[in-house]
């Protein structure tokens, strides 16, 4: 008798034991879900409040921009970002503000470019809406078309109030440059398409990128180039060697 009731209350321990252990486990397990909703409440406050992409293996800052629609030079503002050619996998960068403050960030776009692969001044200046002499002026180019790769070019402000304080400051002198026959050939700029044959040479009236004027003298047959100040001496002809020396030849022969 005293056997039974010691099995009885051997398997009552055991039950009881058993119920605790699962009520605990299921304590746990809602506790763990409880804490990933928080967790997860959390993340979503937080990317309320920003953007945050973690870097993977194979990401560069031109990747990511392009995925996330935004300029590469607002990550490099919004992460502080030294030396933008490095970034390291798992590194946390903030793409975004808050999506009420997102507009105003994108009005924070930096006053450089940096060159890309295959870009030229073309290109940059209508990106930016602005004119390829404008690049050259404010960049103080002495050959545009020898930019290179990574490059950091001034522009202006992409948004309305900016472009219009820069037209109300520009000197009428700069807009009587800018007509549609006008061509820029590296720091040359043509003022007319017209020119006078003087001696088998073309001469024509040009202007370097200072807005100064110059006399160019084209020799076709030699491919040759001369140039002087008005009242001055010619400085000697030289053979044509960079590439706007040849379109500009190319274009007047």
């Amino acid at each position: 008798m005293k056997f039974a009731f010691l099995i009885i209350a051997i398997f009552i321990n055991f039950f009881n034991h058993s119920l605790i252990k699962s009520e605990d486990q299921i304590f746990s397990a809602k506790n763990k879900i409880e804490n990933i909703a928080k967790k997860e409440s959390i993340s979503e406050e937080e990317n309320e409040i920003k953007k945050i992409h973690v870097v993977k293996s194979g990401d560069t800052l031109s990747s990511i921009s392009k995925f996330y629609s935004i300029n590469k030079d607002l990550i490099i503002k919004l992460n502080n970002l030294k030396d933008e050619n490095y970034i390291f996998v798992g590194q946390n960068l903030i793409i975004s503000e808050s999506t009420e403050n997102l507009t105003k960030q994108s009005d924070l776009i930096n006053n450089y470019h940096i060159v890309q692969i295959g870009e030229n001044l073309t290109e940059i200046s209508n990106k930016y809406d602005l004119k390829v002499i404008d690049l050259i002026e404010l960049n103080n180019l002495n050959n545009p078309d020898s930019i290179k790769v990574g490059q950091k070019l001034i522009i202006i402000k992409k948004n309305t109030n900016n472009s219009e304080n820069y037209k109300t400051t520009e000197n009428k002198k700069n807009s009587e440059y800018l007509e549609s026959d006008k061509k820029i050939y590296g720091p040359i700029i043509t003022q007319s398409k017209s020119y006078k044959d003087i001696k088998g040479r073309k001469v024509l009236n040009v202007l370097n990128q200072e807005n100064k004027k110059l006399i160019l003298s084209i020799n076709c047959d030699a491919n040759e180039l001369d140039v002087r100040i008005p009242g001055r001496k010619w400085r000697g002809s030289k053979p044509a060697k960079e590439e706007f020396e040849n379109n500009l030849i190319n274009d007047f022969c």
